[in-house]
C-alpha cells in the first residue's frame, strides 16, 4: 500500500478489506500519519470506507477537514462509500447516523462537495428524513452548476467530455434553475454535439422556461440540434409556444426566421379555435384569421404591433392588414 505501485495498491487494498474490522486500527494510523503521501492516504481511506465500520466515520471526517484539497476530497468520497455500506445496519451515534441518512440518497459515485455538505447539513440538524432527499438533489443541481461555470470557457476534449456529462445529468435531474446554464451551452458554434446534450437536456426538463431556447435551438443549423428542438417543443401548449415565436420574429439578432414563419400558421389556427386568456394572445387571434398562408414577416409583425396598441378591432383589422400588403406591394 506504501509502494506507490498503482496495481500493488489495489490488491492491498483487497485483502485488506477481507481481514475485516482486525485491520482498521493500522489503517487509521496510516491515514493519521503526516508523513504518509496522498497516495497512501487515500488507499487506506478506501480500505476503511470498504471494511465498513462505522468507527472509521470521526477518522474521515477529521481527514476531511484537512487543508490538502487532494486528501479532503479523498476523505469525502470514502465517507460516501462507508455511507452505503452501513445503509442496512444497526448504528449508534450521532455520527453515524447522519451519515446513514443522507447515504441513502447518494448516487454511486458521488461527489466529495455533495458529501461533505449533505453530511455536515445532518450533523447540524438541518435535515431529516423527508428533507434529505431534495436537499441533496438541490446540491446536485448547484454542484452541476458551478461545473458548468467552470468549463464554459474552455474548448478541450477533457472540457467537453466533462461538459457533457454535467449537461446530461442536469437534465436526469429535472430542476428548471438549471435552465438559463443550460442555454448558454446552445451558442457554442463549433461544438454541435453539446448544443445536442443541452437541447435533450432542456427537453427532459419539461419546464415553460426553456420554450424559448428550443426555439432558438430550433433554428440550429445542426439537423440533429434542430430535431431535438422540435421534439421538445411538441410538449408544451401552443399558447406558450406562439407568443415566444412572435418574440424571436420581432428580435434583429434572429436567424433563419422563415423556420419560425412555418410555425405560425398551425400555431394561429390552434388558438383561433379556443377562448385565450391575456392581451397578447387575443390580440394574435384577431389579426392572425386575416394573414395569408406566406404572409410576408414585416406584415405580421406590423399587424401585431397595431392590435397591440389598440389601433384595430375586428372591423378594419382585414382591411388594415390588405393596407400593409399594398405598402410591400403585394395588394391581392
Amino acid at each position: 500500500m506504501q509502494s506507490g505501485n498503482g496495481e500493488k495498491g489495489e490488491i492491498a487494498v483487497e485483502k485488506i478489506e477481507k481481514i475485516g474490522p482486525k485491520a482498521i486500527p493500522a489503517l487509521i494510523e496510516l491515514v493519521q500519519n503526516p508523513k504518509n503521501t496522498n497516495w497512501t492516504v487515500g488507499l487506506a481511506a478506501g480500505a476503511l470506507s470498504g471494511i465498513g465500520h462505522p468507527v472509521a466515520i470521526p477518522v474521515l471526517t477529521q481527514l476531511m477537514q484537512n487543508p490538502d484539497p487532494i486528501r479532503s476530497c479523498t476523505a469525502a468520497k470514502a465517507l460516501g462509500t462507508l455511507s452505503r455500506r452501513i445503509l442496512e445496519k444497526n448504528v449508534e451515534g450521532k455520527e453515524a447516523k447522519a451519515l446513514q441518512l443522507v447515504g441513502r440518497h447518494f448516487v454511486k459515485y458521488e461527489g466529495p462537495w455533495v458529501v461533505q455538505m449533505a453530511y455536515q447539513a445532518a450533523l447540524d440538524g438541518k435535515i431529516n428524513q423527508d428533507t434529505a432527499g431534495p436537499y441533496i438533489k438541490k446540491l446536485h443541481t448547484d454542484g452541476l452548476i458551478r461545473e458548468l461555470q467552470d468549463y464554459q470557457h474552455y474548448s478541450s476534449h477533457d472540457f467537453l467530455r466533462n461538459c457533457s456529462k454535467a449537461v446530461k445529468e442536469l437534465g436526469m435531474i429535472g430542476d428548471p434553475i438549471a435552465v438559463p446554464h443550460l442555454a448558454k451551452f446552445l451558442q457554442r458554434d463549433n461544438e454541435a454535439h453539446l448544443r445536442e446534450d443541452s437541447a435533450q437536456a432542456l427537453v427532459q426538463i419539461g419546464h415553460k422556461s426553456v420554450v424559448p431556447h428550443l426555439i432558438k435551438a430550433l433554428q440550429d443549423n445542426n439537423s440533429i440540434v434542430s430535431e431535438a428542438a422540435k421534439f421538445g417543443l411538441e410538449k408544451f401548449t401552443d399558447d406558450e409556444k406562439i407568443l415566444h415565436v412572435i418574440k424571436a420574429l420581432q428580435d434583429k439578432n434572429t436567424t433563419n426566421k422563415h423556420v419560425l414563419l412555418a410555425l405560425l400558421p398551425d400555431l394561429g389556427r390552434a388558438i383561433q379555435q379556443r377562448n385565450v386568456e391575456g392581451t397578447k394572445l387575443k390580440a394574435l387571434q384577431l389579426v392572425i384569421p386575416h394573414f395569408h398562408k406566406e404572409e410576408e414577416l414585416s406584415v405580421i409583425l406590423k399587424a401585431y404591433e397595431a392590435v397591440l396598441m389598440g389601433k384595430l378591432t375586428k372591423k378594419n383589422a382585414r382591411l388594415y392588414i390588405k393596407q400593409l400588403r399594398a405598402v410591400k406591394g403585394k395588394l391581392k
